[in-house]
């Protein structure tokens, strides 16, 4: 009988157990290093097993002192129909946003409520807050969380337990070196060349706005019809070689997904004989399954290495003349800033470094190439180790490609390093590095990516560094490389190391 009541006693007490922390878990359950995460009561399932999503949104690629930002903390399993999650900063305030679903304890932690756990929910949780950042010399702050996909079984067996992580810098102050970039009124235009871009008849009309989809305080809108390119470019001169920032804010008009609008950020150093070595950052956008939604505002920024002092930043805009509409590009805050973009935490990719060839890689033909060349990994190769080391003859164009999973939607920096094997001055062997974003809604690919033209220009026997900036549309992207070796040309050599992703 003794051994009966303590079964009976132990099995009524499993539902209480279940359903304790329904109303929120204990403190110290962030998966912080020293802390615990929710395995300790739900251990049926290994950490992070489940396949689901668990993630924070929104938290700002860097931060400025005692700014507040909106957050969001998502989570999503399949099966499971009850959510719960608890989380701290390393640094600045949590704030309450939603106190329905939300609440703090101990001033540091944030966790769910009782209606906060969406009890009978298949479409997972979002659970909103503020983050009010420190005004001290915290240069880097962490955002931990540890979440649980519950079935609403009302025990504790069945659940699957997640941890995410997620990093934000302090703001390093802009030092501009461009002048009017923010047009704020329509003389601010007199520095800045507007012309028709590459075989177009004509580059569209130029006009000035006071707002557009929320933006005030005067904007450039670039109306094009079908086949109309146009260029908006600046030359000014910097007083030191080094890294040299673009960034500007572009929107589009376009309702319609299965239309395409191309847009281009270009940083351009401008060699001794005016020709242009360009580097830019290239986003297409296609209506709401592209870009972005019509009248959303999007930032483009692209960092790059310069040699000289005379430079040139441009936005180019094409309006495909398979469109059949006419469109309208709207940009604003176009500036320069001395600097590197910010480095954040690394996002692993596999054989990043090259150091196993292609191992990790998908090698394709790109576009219309010919072949893809021949690929083999190099010990060393004038300071650099376990290079990649390609030869391409003639109209050979090859792409490599990793699918990854990025933590979070926010800002996300790539780079890598390039060494031509073009001798002469003026060929034009081309590299490209993109990151792409998958469009979930309409299964596309939506480029936003690095441009390398003409590394032939580039001093013999010197590694170079590209890096650019881009926020991606979604959790699933590809980074990919492409070389591109020029109809009538020699066979060329490339090497490159060192793919890196941060967020």
């Amino acid at each position: 009988m003794i051994n009966n009541l303590l079964v009976f006693f132990l099995l009524i007490s499993i539902p209480v157990w279940g359903y304790g922390f329904s109303s929120g878990p204990p403190d110290y359950r962030t998966g912080a290093p020293g802390e615990m995460d929710c395995r300790q009561c739900h251990t049926s399932y290994p950490l992070n097993s489940g396949g689901g999503i668990f993630r924070f949104e929104n938290v700002p690629s860097s931060y400025v002192g005692n700014g507040v930002y909106p957050i969001n903390l998502r989570i999503l399993q399949s099966g499971q129909t009850r959510w719960g999650f608890e989380l701290k900063s390393t640094a600045g305030t949590i704030l309450v946003a939603d106190t329905v679903n939300t609440q703090l304890s101990s001033g540091i932690f944030l966790k769910h409520t009782a209606p906060g756990t969406f009890a009978g929910t298949s479409s997972g949780a979002v659970w909103s807050f503020h983050w009010q950042a420190p005004n001290d010399t915290t240069t880097t702050v962490l955002f931990y969380a540890a979440g649980n996909a519950a079935n609403n079984n009302g025990n504790s067996f069945g659940d699957y337990i997640y941890t995410t992580v997620a990093t934000t810098v302090r703001a390093v102050p802009i030092t501009y070196v461009n002048q009017y970039g923010s047009f704020t009124s329509s003389s601010d235009t007199t520095r800045w060349y507007f012309e028709k871009y590459g075989d177009a008849i004509s580059p569209g009309t130029l006009s000035w706005l006071n707002s557009f989809g929320g933006q005030t305080g005067g904007l450039l809108k670039i109306t094009q019809t079908p086949g109309q390119k146009a260029k908006l470019t600046q030359i000014f001169t910097v007083t030191t070689s080094g890294w040299y920032t673009a960034r500007a804010k572009f929107a589009t008009d376009i309702a319609d997904v299965s239309k395409q609008q191309k847009v281009y950020l270009y940083l351009q150093e401008l060699d001794n004989s005016t020709t242009v070595v360009a580097t830019g950052n290239q986003v297409i956008a296609s209506g709401n399954g592209g870009f972005g939604q019509a009248s959303v505002w999007r930032f483009v920024t692209i960092s790059f290495y310069v040699q000289n002092t005379v430079l040139a930043v441009q936005a180019v805009g094409i309006n495909p003349s398979v469109s059949g509409i006419t469109c309208g590009l709207y940009i604003d805050e176009i500036w320069v800033a001395s600097g590197e973009v910010i480095s954040h935490s690394t996002v692993s990719l596999a054989n990043s470094s090259f150091d196993n060839g292609t191992s990790g890689w998908l090698l394709e033909i790109y576009g219309d190439g010919v072949g893809t060349g021949i690929w083999s990994q190099l010990g060393s190769w004038y300071g650099h180790t376990g290079v990649l080391f390609g030869t391409q003859t003639a109209s050979e164009k090859a792409k490599l490609s990793q699918f990854i999973s990025l933590s979070s939607i926010t800002t996300t920096f790539v780079s890598v390093w390039v060494y031509s094997g073009a001798t002469s001055f003026n060929q034009t062997q081309k590299v490209y590095l993109y990151l792409y974003s998958n469009d979930n809604a309409y299964n596309k690919v939506i480029e936003s990516g690095n441009a390398i033209l003409q590394p032939g220009k580039w001093n013999p026997n010197q590694w170079r560094q590209v890096q650019f900036a881009v926020v991606p549309n979604t959790q699933h992207n590809v980074v990919q490389i492409v070389s591109i070796n020029p109809v009538g040309r020699p066979p060329e050599l490339i090497f490159f190391d060192e793919i890196i992703l941060r967020q």
